[in-house]
């Protein structure tokens, strides 16, 4: 069982220095090798094999020190939720019809009702189109989409794109916290290189340094509150949607032999770490 909230991270008090994501997490992992390239890759990273993650790109020294901070506004949206494969299914879909767009309204209201974000959360299907399933086109028509709602609420400051994974079915990504059966998450970087054409120039990511701290701080903050809910960060050699704005995240939480409740309960956790790295350094 995965005991909550080892680890406080205090607001600072008057001429204290505040305490960063980075300072509570060296209670735990030594400072060193939080800041080490080496220990970083082996044990926070899956690299995928078409694209390599060089120190310079993934400077940590750099992104451990980007603000990511925003002010909570209820006035306009803050958050934009969305899912470039909005068809994706769990394992007990068929029973209760449910997919990875409710667990997306299920997140947007935690942050909405416990953290006091404005959030938006888009439910528009982007993979089956006209009565067309084409996963590859999704992220194409998402784009288009988002540059339209981005344009149309300039207040937005986070991008989610939010997905279940798809593993072998004799796997089974289950944690528990607080006493529920709960789906392990993946987050993922796409970072516009490949080995084999490097810099992928004209699908450029000009947010990736900021895309790279948002889930280098976020695998920090489960480490200190919840050890077993992150499975790893995972890179991959294009952008997807991840390029818009530079608090861009995409997430995959569960799989499709999760049933629904555990990615659902999922959602609880995630909201908690969003928030606090929406609101401490």
């Amino acid at each position: 069982m995965v005991e909550k909230e080892k680890i406080v991270i205090k607001a600072p008090e008057k001429k204290e220095k505040e305490e960063t994501i980075v300072d509570a997490a060296a209670k735990i992992i030594d400072r060193e090798n939080l800041l080490n390239y080496d220990y970083v890759i082996k044990n926070f990273y899956v690299v995928q094999g078409s694209t390599s993650l060089s120190k310079d790109r993934l400077n940590l020294e750099k992104i451990s020190n980007i603000d990511l901070t925003i002010e909570k506004n209820a006035n306009e949206p803050q958050i934009l939720i969305f899912h470039a494969h909005g068809q994706e299914w769990f394992a007990d879909t068929k029973e209760n019809g449910k997919t990875i767009v409710d667990v997306g309204e299920h997140l947007a209201e935690i942050l909405r009702k416990q953290y006091g974000f404005n959030v938006l959360h888009i439910t528009e299907s982007y993979d089956l189109v006209d009565g067309v399933f084409d996963r590859a086109k999704a992220y194409d028509y998402a784009n288009e989409r988002l540059d339209e709602i981005l344009k149309e609420n300039p207040g937005i400051k986070v991008v989610i794109d939010l997905h279940r994974d798809g593993i072998d079915e004799n796997r089974h990504l289950v944690t528990e916290i607080n006493g529920k059966p709960t789906a392990n998450v993946m987050l993922f970087n796409g970072i516009s290189y490949s080995n084999e054409e490097g810099e992928q120039k004209e699908f450029a990511n000009p947010y990736l340094e900021e895309n790279l701290a948002m889930t280098y701080k976020m695998f920090l903050l489960g480490k200190i509150y919840y050890p077993e809910f992150f499975r790893c960060i995972y890179i991959s050699d294009y952008r997807f949607c991840l390029y818009h704005v530079p608090r861009s995240m995409l997430i995959e939480a569960g799989a499709q032999t999760n049933t629904y409740e555990e990615v659902y309960n999922a959602m609880e956790p995630l909201a908690h770490l969003i928030n606090i790295e929406l609101t401490c350094k």
